[in-house]
């Protein structure tokens, strides 16, 4: 099991996993105890109340002791008492190889694999460009970016196609488009051809990001075309690299280095691809600096860590750097993107150590 079929998994079977028992389950969530921190059996004290005191769904949280976190942290939890962030690279491998505790009696389901070739071109047949879409348009407008020429959106009507939000209830399914996901983004493997795609809101709906339902997207990124034009020949790109998260901050590199630079846009798990092995010797991870959580941890700690996992070769350039080299004020979380038009050149004639 890899970081994002966990990621995709039922909340029933991350419960499982993580040696909690499901008490409730509604609205697309699961309730499960017992808390693995503070130790309680039900959300409220109040008697009659059934609930566990952890909501889970994409996250979690505990209503006894105000804790929450990911569904990494939950696994960690659960199993070793500790968050993912404070794991050795042994332990988070074990974890993930791990069979769950007999929770449940039905198996677990597989782990999703990649889009079929013949899925991926009947997807591309029901998309138009991006930057034909007034949507898209108008979301890379209010950043001030310039929509890639691989990026995608959705727009026909719903059809017998895997953009579907789970049923729920199971008689409504809702049509992905319709809630903002709008924008599909191709993924890459390291042979440079697309396996996958991650949708992207352009909208003001709160998820802003997701992947294509029912795939895996662990090991893939967002590439430049520079850079899988060297994948599919078999080569180390010739280039210096920039690697950075998400979506929004891979077009704003673009925009600033991309005539000088490749441009890989990672996001949470992609760390664990063999793409990172063919990066060659000159690659610059430029990464967020998040705000510390209750226990002073960073999940761009994490993220870092990742990268040196994989890439041990690599520099690190804090974005709080390219703020105070453009002079603009920073504060922890804000990333590329929100640095704007002004991200200072110099980064691409020297990239910083780290």
């Amino acid at each position: 099991m890899q970081v994002t079929d966990l990621l995709a998994a039922d909340p029933r079977d991350v419960a499982a996993l993580a040696g909690l028992r499901v008490t409730h389950q509604r609205q697309g969530g699961v309730y499960l105890a017992p808390c693995p921190l503070c130790g309680r059996e039900s959300a409220h004290e109040r008697q009659g109340d059934r609930r566990g005191p952890i909501h889970l769904r994409d996250g979690w949280h505990c209503y006894g002791c105000g804790e929450s976190g990911g569904r990494l942290d939950l696994l960690a939890l659960g199993r070793l008492g500790r968050r993912w962030a404070e794991l050795t690279r042994a332990e988070r491998d074990g974890l993930l190889g791990s069979e769950a505790p007999s929770r449940r009696s039905e198996p677990a389901p597989p782990p999703p694999g990649r889009v079929p070739p013949e899925l991926w071109a009947a997807l591309v047949r029901a998309c138009v460009p991006a930057r034909r879409d007034a949507q898209c348009r108008a979301w890379a407008a209010r950043r001030g970016l310039q929509l890639g020429g691989d990026l995608l959106a959705v727009v026909a009507g719903p059809c017998d196609l895997p953009l579907w939000t789970r049923p729920d209830p199971p008689a409504r399914p809702r049509w992905i488009p319709d809630l903002g996901l709008r924008l599909l983004c191709p993924i890459y493997d390291e042979t440079g051809l697309p396996v996958g795609a991650r949708l992207r809101q352009v909208g003001d709906g709160q998820r802003k990001e997701l992947g294509l339902p029912g795939f895996s997207s662990t090991g893939t990124c967002y590439a430049s075309r520079q850079i899988r034009e060297a994948w599919m020949r078999g080569e180390v790109p010739s280039c210096p690299v920039i690697v950075v998260e998400g979506k929004p901050d891979y077009l704003r590199a673009g925009m600033a280095w991309g005539r000088t630079h490749g441009i890989i846009g990672h996001f949470s798990g992609s760390f664990a691809g063999s793409w990172v092995q063919r990066l060659g010797p000159d690659v610059t991870y430029v990464h967020q600096v998040d705000a510390p959580d209750r226990q002073g941890r960073r999940q761009s700690d994490a993220y870092v860590a990742q990268f040196r996992h994989g890439c041990p070769h690599g520099k690190l350039l804090p974005v709080s750097r390219l703020y105070q080299a453009a002079g603009v004020a920073w504060e922890e979380g804000r990333d590329l993107d929100d640095l704007g038009a002004v991200v200072p050149s110099w980064v691409a004639l020297q990239p910083a150590g780290g």
